[in-house]
C-alpha cells in the first residue's frame, strides 16, 4: 500500500473517530448503507470518483467538513487544515440561511428536509439494483415503502426508479435554495414523504446543529416555527391536501370501483389523476 493511499484512509477513519462515531453510527448519521460507508472510507482516489455527489455531500456532512473536505483528507489534510473552522457562510449552509426565511420554510426546516434525502443517488444505500436483479422486493426500497400497497403492486423498476429521482431531484432544488413547490402529484407525495422522515428522524440534522458552533450561526433558529411542520405544509401545498386521499383504506375501491365517476363528482376532483402512470403530468395549477 502506497503512503498517499495509507494517508488518505487513515484521514478518513480519523476524523470519524475524532468525531466519536462508529461506522454504523457515521452511515446512520449520513443516510446511506454500512458496505457504502465502508468502501468510501476505505476508497482510492480513483475508485473515489465513482461514488455519487449526493453520498460525498452526506459524509462530508457527517464529518462535519466544508464542500472537498473528503478528498482534502485523501490528500493528507487535516480537518483543522481544510477549514472545519472556517466560515462556512462560504459553503452548502449558507445556502439555507440566506434563502429560507421562515415563508414557508425555516433554514432549520430546509435543511432537515434535504438531509432526510441525503444518499439516495446511491443505488447501493438505496438498493435499486437488487431491486432489479430480483434480491429484493419494492418494499425493501427505502421511502418508496412508505407508499400505499396499491400503488406498489402497480408499478415497475423504471417507474420506481423515477421516484427516487424525484426526491433527488427536491433535495437538490433545497440545497440550490429554492422552494420545493410540488409541481406534480410525484412531488406532492415524494415531499410529503420527506416532510415525515424530517420531522421523525433527522437525527444527524440535530446533531450538527446542537453540537456545531458554525452550523447554528449559519441556521439561525426560528424558535418553535422550526418544528411547525403542518404550516410548513399548507404553505408549500397551499392547502391541497387531496392527494392524501390515496393513504385511505377504502381508497383503492374509489379508484377503480363502478362509482369512479360519482365520487369524482362528489369530490370535486378527478380520480383517475390519481393513478400512478399520471403522477407525473404537470399540474394545471400555475407554478408559483
Amino acid at each position: 500500500m502506497s503512503t498517499q493511499r495509507k494517508v488518505g484512509m487513515d484521514g478518513v477513519r480519523a476524523r470519524r473517530e475524532e468525531l466519536g462515531l462508529t461506522q454504523q453510527e457515521a452511515a446512520g448519521k449520513a443516510g446511506v448503507s454500512l458496505a457504502t460507508w465502508r468502501r468510501l472510507e476505505a476508497a482510492n482516489d480513483d475508485q473515489e470518483a465513482s461514488f455519487r455527489r449526493a453520498t460525498v455531500q452526506a459524509v462530508e456532512r457527517v464529518l462535519r467538513l466544508p464542500p472537498g473536505g473528503v478528498a482534502a483528507l485523501r490528500a493528507g489534510g487535516t480537518s483543522e487544515a481544510i477549514g472545519e473552522h472556517q466560515q462556512v457562510g462560504k459553503g452548502w449552509l449558507s445556502t439555507y440561511g440566506k434563502s429560507f426565511k421562515g415563508d414557508p420554510l425555516t433554514p432549520r426546516q430546509a435543511f432537515k428536509l434535504s438531509m432526510s434525502v441525503a444518499g439516495l443517488e446511491d443505488d447501493a444505500f438505496f438498493g435499486l439494483d437488487e431491486y432489479l436483479q430480483g434480491k429484493v422486493g419494492v418494499n425493501d426500497l427505502i421511502f418508496v415503502n412508505q407508499l400505499p400497497d396499491w400503488v406498489l403492486f402497480m408499478v415497475n423498476g423504471h417507474w420506481v426508479d423515477c421516484f427516487r429521482d424525484v426526491l433527488v431531484d427536491l433535495g437538490g432544488r433545497l440545497d440550490r435554495g429554492e422552494v420545493p413547490y410540488p409541481r406534480s402529484m410525484a412531488e406532492r407525495v415524494a415531499l410529503e414523504l420527506m416532510f415525515d422522515s424530517a420531522e421523525e428522524g433527522a437525527g444527524s440534522a440535530d446533531d450538527m446543529l446542537e453540537y456545531d458552533d458554525d452550523v447554528r450561526s449559519v441556521l439561525p433558529s426560528f424558535g418553535e416555527q422550526d418544528e411547525d411542520w403542518e404550516n410548513a405544509r399548507e404553505q408549500l401545498f397551499g392547502g391541497d391536501f387531496d392527494f392524501q386521499m390515496i393513504w385511505l383504506p377504502n381508497f383503492t375501491r374509489m379508484l377503480f370501483g363502478d362509482s369512479r365517476e360519482a365520487v369524482s363528482g362528489q369530490l370535486g376532483v378527478e380520480l383517475s389523476s390519481y393513478h400512478p402512470i399520471r403522477w407525473w403530468e404537470t399540474d394545471r395549477k400555475p407554478s408559483r
